[in-house]
């Protein structure tokens, strides 16, 4: 590492942060994003104790008796998820050193008990901004944060704000969001937000992953709209009720819409590299053809009112089908499936399954009892506990059945 870059990250909450040669790309890859977002969520529940948080600090020139001069500091990353900021007597003076620290790249506070921060517009080369677990209610001096590719702000106290001398409401607690154009990551999840409103469509252009679940939103509106480079949109247990429409998201390849309550979603089959699609906990009955959707791994659309799903005899390629607590009367031949080693059709009418005798790959199966006459399950063990709680929706009589891959012992 080269003299001219400092790194602090306290040895008891070591993560891997993305270094300045990947930050410097035009775009994140998936797989880029992938590793920030578990970085982000490897903090120390238990803190880190008072007086070791102090000792770095001062050693860095970041507290009152401090008399470094932290704005020509050569910290870039700053990585201290799960301090416990909050129980330092002269915590905002040490924030408000943070905020000039004009080098820095990289800031993780993720889960630091911050219920205010300062103006951060003297971080003109900040790329990475981790937030995560606080209480904030605002992000000042966001808008000028143009370098910013990656912001997490999930499980905080982000609220609808009026913004003066308008009617319209959105997400003015992260005011100047709208600035941000090379914008690449957003997760707001969990927050008291239920529309959203940018100042500009610039910041959407480069935008590939966006998570927005919990946040009690009920209509998208134009906010989308030129999100073209999304990969990755997850908008999970908001309320979302008219139909949506995904002609414009052709790059996605993860897609979570999972318990809201909508009832019909439309060009799904434009979707070609989509990977993962959850539909779950909706009022959905039915889907456009999925024939198209080759790339397709995962299908979850548990508890829906779906009578079929058109084109899944195609997707043979396909890892997980989960139909659990639909309408659905049949199925289609999983014979040529190669590649499938999770179904669960419990909670249905469809009675013949087909094909299932010659997977090599199924591991587990959840089933009604009428579903069982027609299946061996000699070498599958009953199991308990469907991934959402099988005594909640469905029959008691449902079972989980499961097999050990193959050259894997069944007793281990």
């Amino acid at each position: 590492m080269s003299k001219f870059i400092r790194f602090l990250c306290l040895p008891a909450l070591a993560i891997t942060l993305w270094t300045p040669r990947v930050l410097a790309s035009d775009f994140l890859s998936p797989d880029d994003v992938s590793r920030t977002i578990a970085s982000a969520s490897n903090s120390n529940p238990q803190g880190t104790a008072v007086t070791d948080v102090q000792k770095v600090l001062k050693n860095l020139g970041l507290t009152e008796d401090s008399n470094q001069e932290v704005a020509t500091s050569t910290i870039t990353i700053l990585n201290l998820p799960g301090v416990q900021l909050n129980s330092l007597p002269n915590r905002f003076s040490i924030l408000e050193k943070i905020s000039k620290l004009r080098n820095l790249r990289v800031l993780n506070l993720k889960g630091a008990g911050i219920n205010q921060l300062p103006d951060l517009s003297a971080l003109e080369q900040l790329q990475t901004l981790i937030l995560d677990d606080n209480e904030i209610t605002e992000v000042p001096g966001l808008g000028s944060l143009h370098a910013l590719r990656v912001l997490h702000v999930d499980n905080n106290k982000l609220a609808i704000k009026p913004k003066p001398g308008h009617d319209t409401i959105g997400l003015y607690s992260l005011s100047g969001l709208g600035s941000l154009n090379n914008l690449q990551v957003l997760s707001a999840s969990n927050n008291n937000v239920f529309g959203f409103s940018l100042d500009g469509h610039e910041s959407m252009k480069k935008i590939t992953v966006l998570n927005l679940d919990r946040c009690g939103i009920k209509d998208l509106g134009h906010f989308l709209r030129y999100a073209g480079n999304l990969e990755t949109l997850s908008l999970a247990e908001n309320e979302l009720r008219d139909p949506l429409s995904f002609s414009f998201y052709v790059k996605l390849r993860k897609l979570n819409l999972r318990g809201n309550q909508l009832r019909q979603v439309f060009d799904l089959n434009e979707l070609v590299l989509l990977r993962d699609l959850d539909i779950s906990d909706n009022q959905l009955e039915e889907l456009p053809n999925i024939g198209g959707l080759t790339n397709l791994q995962e299908l979850y659309a548990r508890y829906n009112k779906l009578r079929k799903i058109n084109g899944l005899e195609k997707l043979t390629q396909i890892r997980d089908v989960v139909l659990t607590g639909n309408q659905i009367e049949d199925l289609p031949n999983f014979e040529g499936f190669s590649q499938l080693g999770i179904l669960h059709i419990a909670g249905n009418p469809v009675t013949y399954i087909r094909g299932i005798e010659c997977s090599t790959t199924l591991t587990e199966l959840f089933l009604s009892p009428h579903q069982t006459s027609c299946i061996d399950l000699h070498d599958f063990k009953v199991v308990f506990g469907d991934e959402k709680s099988i005594a909640d929706k469905m029959s008691i009589a449902d079972k989980m059945y499961y097999r050990a891959p193959q050259g894997v012992d069944q007793d281990n």
